[in-house]
């Protein structure tokens, strides 16, 4: 019969038209069902992952690769203070747009190092709006205005031998933070902290003369450090014998102080 395989041929017209008719709708069923199940495995395939974990992904790569850089990179770097900070900020910007774990990274460098530079220049203006304990480094005192902060140094040696000398700057009153400067002499506008650029220790902190506030209380990473509690009638440059430290430090450790009365 004509138009029909010659297996349905033999069957007659009507009943061979029937049972393929049949056979075919039996095929396209299987057919759609098949291309279905492809689709709803592509589609799951694709599902994003929505998991705490999927989210932290990314800062947590950041994190690993800004202490690989801290640890390995940066103590290579000649520069420090603000200069050093502008140069991370730009590597931080470069790296930000690759991808995987430089790209975290860079990402990270770039909050890291805002932060630092945002710090340093209106740290010390908003603690003396907010703060009820006077800011300024002047007094007057018998009709005369007169500086009455105090300058330090600061001495880290590091595990490599190298000793870096950080200039400090002592204000003349109680609870207001020392400011540092690495690579110049600090000031009133100098950042509020100071990273370390090699693992080591504290080993000095040398006053010109005892200010008002009576000492400091260094801290690190925005803790109090444990024996870090240092009287500047103790730690003045006059005297031969004033007390040896050995604080240790981190490299990429964020130092402070805070004066007390």
């Amino acid at each position: 019969m004509a138009g029909l395989p010659k297996k349905y041929a033999r069957m007659g017209f009507k009943k061979g038209w029937k049972a393929y008719k049949k056979t075919k709708s039996s095929s396209s069923r299987v057919n759609s069902r098949t291309k279905r199940s492809k689709t709803m495995a592509k589609k799951t395939y694709k599902r994003k992952n929505s998991s705490l974990l999927g989210k932290l992904n990314n800062p947590l790569l950041g994190a690993a690769g800004v202490v690989a850089y801290e640890s390995l990179i940066s103590p290579m770097i000649p520069l420090q203070g603000t200069a050093r900070d502008m140069l991370e900020l730009v590597g931080g910007l470069y790296l930000s747009k690759k991808k995987g774990i430089l790209g975290a990274t860079g990402k990270s460098l770039v909050v890291l190092n805002s932060y630092q530079l945002v710090s340093g220049l209106v740290g010390n203006k908003l603690q003396g709006l907010f703060n009820k304990a006077p800011t300024s480094a002047y007094e007057y005192n018998w009709g005369k205005w007169k500086m009455a902060a105090e300058q330090a140094t600061l001495t880290i040696l590091g595990n490599s031998g190298r000793t870096f000398a950080i200039d400090v700057y002592a204000p003349d009153a109680a609870g207001t933070q020392i400011t540092f400067n690495p690579s110049g002499p600090a000031g009133a506008t100098s950042p509020t902290n100071f990273r370390i650029p090699e693992s080591g220790q504290i080993i000095d902190y040398a006053i010109a003369a005892s200010p008002t506030a009576t000492g400091v209380v260094v801290y690190r990473n925005s803790g109090a450090v444990l024996g870090g509690s240092l009287r500047h009638a103790n730690q003045l440059v006059t005297l031969a014998n004033r007390q040896k430290l050995r604080i240790p430090v981190q490299s990429g450790d964020f130092i402070s102080g805070v004066q007390h009365a």
